[in-house]
């Protein structure tokens, strides 16, 4: 039996508990707090928005080289030499790897 550490109700799996606090006893999130940018934060940020814009460009590149739709990819990594990519329904990995690295 799992029980719950807020009001001691119990339960017969794991799961069953996780749902019943996320539902019951959500945790409160801390509210956002403002902070003053940098310069250096506005290159970090620009940078990765530079990196965000290359992922795609790599992810576009396979998906045609590997024929897949957008909309079949359940979840894709972007590693500096391949680009792999999980197919839905069925979860199949497929990689494709980069010819050009620079």
């Amino acid at each position: 039996m799992f029980q719950c550490p807020e009001c001691a109700k119990t339960f017969k799996s794991k799961s069953g508990l996780r749902r019943h606090i996320k539902g019951q006893h959500p945790i409160d999130e801390a509210p956002p707090r403002e902070e003053m940018v940098t310069e250096d934060q506005d290159a970090a940020d620009l940078t990765l928005a530079e990196i965000i814009e290359d992922d795609e460009k790599g992810l576009k590149k396979a998906l045609k080289a590997l024929g897949i739709k957008r909309e079949d990819v359940m979840s894709y990594k972007v590693y500096p030499h391949k680009v792999a990519i999980i197919q839905g329904p069925t979860g199949w990995k497929k990689v494709w790897r980069r010819e050009d690295t620079s």
